[in-house]
């Protein structure tokens, strides 16, 4: 069966290359009740670590310079070190979205070594973040802020506005107001029905233009950088890469988006033919060196 040309249809929906988001992992250490990725799935499995490789090499090899590592909660993956090292070497960016709940001395030097930024999740004061989370972890998370900046990390926040939080906003984003957070992204769900397990959680239209005007009004009060977005907006231009190597359109709070391809199924020849396309000034034996560079396993 011959392999679909998926750097083109990455070049036909307007999909950056240079930025990717990886879900390295489904696997998380919490319940949280707006769980959009399926983290409560255990049928999910990791993607074995030879195999990340190989698709770090591809990632490279198309002009990827900037990776975005989500979850579940990637410091789960116990190789999870490694794939940052191994991204870093190939000359791409790492920023990394965590709950904030495992960061250890160990992390924060893995982070400051090969990490340009970490997205610490935190939906509210600490009663409604805690309930919302089903799990008494604001403190840790806090903390874990803290350790970050203290160890010149650079941290944003991602809160999920929810109806528990909407009425405490001013008081989240005082949390802040001395801490050298470099923005608060206030993340609004695509499909508001599509909260999973809870319904009462989802917020209205009313609701969130009024949400809009509380969060601008704040932020100037405050000289705040507070950003709305819709759910992980930033990464509407990225593919999404899942866990099995699967390629979606972008960041969604669905579950039953259509693929748009595999990573796996960039051939190498297909590889060699896009590439003298993008860039006629390259010959055929230039990209092959360039190939080489790389670990044999890269085609596999």
């Amino acid at each position: 069966m011959q392999k679909m040309n998926l750097l083109k249809r990455l070049k036909d929906l307007k999909l950056e290359r240079e930025k990717v988001c990886w879900r390295i992992t489904r696997k998380c250490n919490l319940s949280c009740r707006f769980c959009l990725a399926g983290s409560r799935n255990a049928t999910y499995k990791d993607m074995p670590l030879i195999k990340v490789i190989q698709v770090l090499n591809k990632l490279r090899l198309i002009g990827t310079k900037s990776i975005s590592f989500t979850g579940g909660e990637p410091l789960l993956r116990e190789d999870f070190d490694v794939i940052l090292k191994e991204s870093f070497n190939r000359n791409m960016s790492n920023t990394l979205t965590t709950n904030g709940t495992l960061i250890t001395p160990y992390w924060i030097d893995v982070i400051k070594k090969y990490v340009s930024e970490v997205k610490v999740s935190l939906d509210g004061t600490g009663e409604i973040h805690n309930k919302l989370r089903n799990s008494e972890t604001f403190d840790i998370t806090f903390e874990a802020i803290h350790r970050l900046l203290e160890n010149d990390v650079c941290v944003e926040i991602n809160h999920v506005l929810t109806s528990y939080g909407i009425d405490c906003i001013e008081d989240f984003c005082k949390l802040f107001r001395n801490l050298a957070v470099s923005k608060i992204n206030f993340i609004v769900p695509i499909k508001r029905e599509n909260l999973a397990y809870n319904m009462d959680l989802s917020i209205s239209k009313r609701q969130l233009k009024d949400v809009k005007s509380n969060i601008s009004n704040i932020g100037k009060r405050y000289d705040m950088d507070l950003v709305i977005r819709k759910y992980f907006g930033d990464f509407y231009k990225r593919p999404l890469l899942e866990t099995d190597g699967t390629i979606l359109k972008c960041m969604s709070s669905s579950e039953d988006d259509t693929p748009i391809g595999s990573i796996f199924d960039v051939g190498k020849r297909q590889f060699i033919s896009s590439i003298l396309v993008e860039d006629p000034v390259k010959t055929e034996a230039v990209v092959k060196k360039e190939m080489m560079g790389y670990a044999h396993t890269v085609w596999i």
